[in-house]
C-alpha cells in the first residue's frame, strides 16, 4: 500500500455502467500486452468527491488532472456508448492535454464497450482504437501489421465514430460554468485543431471504405463516400495528428483519393505506415521525407516499383538538399528486386539518420543482398535490416557476411525463411562474431533447414499477392510440385 505513480491517464464521462467502464481498462490492459499491477489513475476514485472544492483549489492548471497528465505515459479515453463524452468540457481539456499538448511519444488510446471477436475467435467486450499496434495487431513472424490492426478496429462501434464527427469543445458542457470558461481560456485557438484532430484520430478507422474506388457502384453510394472522404480530408489537414495508420484494401484504393490523401497530411505527422495504397503516393511521401517530417515510414505491399523505391529514398541524400528525420524505413512485400534493393543500398551508404530498415518479401535475391552489403561496409547508422524470404543463396549470404565484417554498428539482421544453406549460415555466424563490437548472437536471426510445413505456415500470414506467388514459381526450389507451395497459393489467394 501507499502511494503508486500513475502510469495511464483515464479520460471518461462519470454516467457510463462500471461493468462497461472495466471492460474498456481489461481490454487495453490485454491490447497493450501490460502488466496487471499496471496503474490507471481515475478522477471517480483519486479525487476524494466529498472535498472537491479543496481538491481542485488553485485553478484548472494545478489540479489533479494536470499533475496526473504530466505523470503517466499516455491517456486512455473511455467512451460511453451514449456518446455523453464528447459533449463533456473536461473531456475536451483532457484530450487537449494528450493530444495537443505532448509529443508522439505519448499515447492516446480510445476504447469503447462492445462485443466482437478478437483474431484468436475468443469473445471480447471492449474495443480499442489504439495509438500504434496492439499486441495481436501482428503477422505470423510478429512483426506490426495495418492490416491485423484495421480488422481489430472495424470492431469498434459504428454509431460513435459517426457521433465523434461533431465533436465540438466550445459547444462541450461542465457542471459549473466557470470551469468551462477556464477550460476554453486554456485551449484557446487550439479548439479548432482539438476538434479536427479529435474527429481525425475516430474517422481513420473508415479510412479504407473512404479510399475506394467508386467506379461501377451504387452513384448514391459513391456520392456517400465522396462526401465522407473530403469531411476527413479537411479534419486532417486542420489536425495535429502524430501519427496514421491506414489499410486499403489490397489495392483498390481510388488513385485520385490517395493523392488527395497524401495532400492532405498535416505538417505534425511523424509517423505513416500504410499497406497496399498504391503507388501515387509516393511524390507526396517523398516530400514529406525531404523536408525532414517524417520519423517513420512504413508502405507495405503498396506496389511500388524499384523507381519508386529510389525516389523515396533519394529524399534521404544530404548531398541533394534533403533534411532527412526518418529513422525506420519499412518497404515490405513490394517486390522490388534486385534493382530496388540497390536502389535503396545506393541511397544509404551516407545516410546517418535510418536505423531500421525492413526489406523482407522483396525478392531482391544474391544481387540484392550483395548490393546492401556494399551499403553495409560504409553505413554508419543503421542498426536492424530485416530481410526475411528473399530468395537469397548461399551466395548471398557470403557477400552480406563480406559486407559485415568492418560493419560494428549492425545490431540485429534477419535472414529467415531464404534459401540459404549450411554455408551460407556458417558464413553470417563468423562475420558475425568477428566484426567490431560486442554483438549478441541471438539478434543474427536464420533457419537452416525448413520443413514444407513450417514454410507454409510462415508465407501464410506475411500478405503475399499473386505477384509475390509468380515469383516464387519460377524458383527451381519452390515449384508447382513442392507441397507446400501449393498450400501458399490457396492460402494466399483466398485470404
Amino acid at each position: 500500500s501507499g502511494p503508486q505513480r500513475p502510469r495511464w491517464f483515464v479520460s471518461h464521462w462519470w454516467g457510463e455502467p462500471v461493468k462497461d467502464f472495466i471492460a474498456c481498462l481489461r481490454r487495453h490492459l490485454m491490447d497493450r500486452g501490460l502488466p496487471e499491477n499496471t496503474t490507471y489513475w481515475v478522477c471517480a476514485y483519486a479525487l476524494r468527491q466529498h472535498a472537491l472544492g479543496l481538491e481542485l483549489a488553485g485553478g484548472v492548471e494545478v489540479s489533479p488532472f494536470m499533475r496526473a497528465l504530466q505523470l503517466t505515459q499516455g491517456t486512455v479515453s473511455v467512451v460511453d456508448k451514449m456518446g455523453y463524452y464528447f459533449t463533456r468540457v473536461w473531456c475536451g481539456y483532457e484530450l487537449n492535454e494528450s493530444i495537443m499538448s505532448h509529443d508522439s511519444r505519448y499515447l492516446h488510446d480510445i476504447y469503447a464497450a462492445a462485443d466482437a471477436k478478437n483474431v484468436y475467435g475468443g469473445a471480447v467486450h471492449a474495443v480499442g482504437l489504439v495509438d500504434g499496434f496492439g499486441v495481436e495487431d501482428c503477422d505470423v513472424l510478429g512483426n506490426n501489421s495495418t492490416e491485423h490492426k484495421q480488422r481489430r478496429e472495424a470492431n469498434f462501434p459504428l454509431d460513435l465514430v459517426l457521433k465523434s464527427s461533431s465533436f465540438d469543445v466550445e459547444q462541450a458542457e461542465a457542471s459549473q460554468p466557470e470551469d468551462k470558461a477556464n477550460i476554453l481560456a486554456l485551449v484557446g485557438k487550439q479548439a479548432h485543431a482539438l476538434n479536427a484532430t479529435m474527429r481525425t484520430r475516430f474517422g481513420a478507422s473508415r479510412l479504407a471504405d473512404m479510399l475506394q474506388d467508386g467506379a461501377g457502384s451504387d452513384p448514391e453510394a459513391a456520392a456517400k463516400r465522396e462526401e465522407d472522404l473530403t469531411a476527413m480530408l479537411s479534419w486532417l489537414s486542420a489536425s495535429n495528428l502524430r501519427k496514421l495508420a491506414v489499410y486499403a484494401t489490397h489495392g483498390y484504393a481510388s488513385t485520385k483519393a490517395v493523392e488527395r490523401l497524401v495532400d492532405s497530411l498535416p505538417k505534425t505527422l511523424v509517423e505513416l505506415r500504410a499497406e497496399c495504397l498504391r503507388p501515387e503516393c509516393v511524390p507526396g511521401v517523398r516530400k514529406l521525407v525531404h523536408r525532414g517530417q517524417l520519423e517513420t515510414l512504413e508502405l507495405k505491399a503498396c506496389f511500388l516499383s524499384p523507381q519508386d523505391a529510389r525516389r523515396i529514398c533519394e529524399a534521404l541524400v544530404p548531398k541533394l538538399g534533403a533534411k532527412p528525420k526518418l529513422k525506420t524505413l519499412n518497404l515490405a512485400n513490394n517486390n522490388l528486386g534486385a534493382e530496388g534493393a540497390k536502389a535503396v543500398a545506393e541511397c544509404l551508404v551516407k545516410n546517418a539518420t535510418v536505423r531500421d530498415l525492413n526489406l523482407m518479401i522483396n525478392n531482391i535475391s544474391d544481387d540484392g543482398a550483395g548490393a546492401l552489403a556494399l551499403m553495409l561496409k560504409e553505413n554508419t547508422a543503421l542498426t536492424s535490416l530485416n530481410l526475411i524470404f528473399n530468395m537469397i543463396t548461399d551466395n548471398g549470404a557470403s557477400r552480406l557476411a563480406d559486407g559485415l565484417r568492418t560493419n560494428g554498428v549492425l545490431a540485429k539482421l534477419n535472414v529467415r525463411i531464404n534459401r540459404m544453406d549450411s554455408p551460407g549460415v556458417a558464413a553470417l555466424r563468423a562475420a558475425w562474431i568477428v566484426r567490431p563490437g560486442k554483438h549478441n548472437r541471438e539478434h543474427l536471426v536464420y533457419d537452416t533447414e525448413q520443413s514444407e510445413e513450417q514454410g507454409a505456415a510462415a508465407a501464410s500470414g506475411l500478405g503475399m499477392h499473386d505477384d509475390d506467388i509468380s515469383s516464387y514459381k519460377s524458383s527451381a526450389k519452390y515449384d508447382d510440385d513442392a507441397p507446400w507451395y501449393e498450400d501458399l497459393t490457396d492460402i494466399m489467394r483466398n485470404k
